[in-house]
């Protein structure tokens, strides 16, 4: 279990050189880890003239392009490319000419096949399981951990919430400001299931990549100060009515 981080901005975490293993030669700030299974999430980055084999093990590997380009398995790419294997070894190498920062987010082994994607070439979808209207997403990865690129308009309100899975998220461009301050870029959370969040305001529009370990769906409440108990509780009810609900 990874302990609740709401919120850190990535420059004020130290950076530490990574001296051995696939990333020995680059820069890592450390965002959030699970001490008891080995994972975590952090953002890296490569010096000019990079190269190396993304890893090895049986462990799954996320990672997306922050600033910069890089190479991964002989694709190239820049700013927002995102990439994802089941296990990090099927990555093959990873390179960069110019340099790159990258979030490189590490995991157990998933049962997927490696998918390399030109995020800016996906489209976008509405929705936000019934959030006030003014978001849009791309979707990275439907399977667990889901991964979303999400943004929302200019002068954004959206009420309290919970989710029923862990979350993380990191802020790309804009802002956001919620009980715990002002998240602008570089700014990072891990939040524990059932923890209420929001309200939330955005200023000036925002562009962040969220990811949600299980079904990422948000319950929206009336109670921002509804405890993890009263959430959890309130899942329940929602699930019994869901099961006894007649098809039609």
């Amino acid at each position: 279990m990874r302990e609740h981080v709401d919120f850190v901005r990535s420059g004020d975490v130290a950076a530490e050189l990574i001296v051995e293993g696939p990333l020995a030669g680059a820069t890592r700030r450390l965002l959030s880890e699970d001490l008891e299974r080995g994972d975590w999430t952090a953002t890296v980055e490569l010096p000019a003239g990079f190269r190396a084999d993304a890893g090895a093990g049986s462990g799954s590997l996320e990672l997306l392009v922050v600033e910069g380009d890089v190479v991964v398995g002989g694709e190239r790419l820049g700013a927002l490319g995102w990439a994802r294997a089941g296990s990090a070894a099927d990555l093959g190498e990873i390179a960069s000419d110019g340099g790159a920062q990258l979030l490189w987010m590490t995991g157990p082994a998933i049962d997927e096949a490696t998918r390399i994607v030109d995020t800016e070439a996906l489209p976008w979808s509405a929705g936000s399981h019934g959030g006030p209207p003014g978001i849009a997403a791309k979707v990275l990865a439907e399977q667990a951990p889901v991964s979303l690129i999400v943004a929302n308009v200019p002068r954004y309100d959206s009420g309290p919430e919970f989710h029923e899975c862990p979350e993380e998220l990191f802020v790309l461009e804009g802002d956001v400001t919620g009980k715990a301050g002002t998240m602008t870029p570089g700014s990072y959370f891990w939040r524990p299931e059932y923890v209420t969040h929001g309200p939330y305001r955005s200023e000036s529009g925002l562009l962040c990549f969220l990811r949600g370990h299980g079904e990422l769906h948000a319950h929206w409440i009336e109670n921002e100060h509804a405890t993890v108990e009263e959430n959890r509780a309130h899942a329940a009810v929602l699930r019994r009515a869901a099961e006894t609900r007649p098809e039609r």
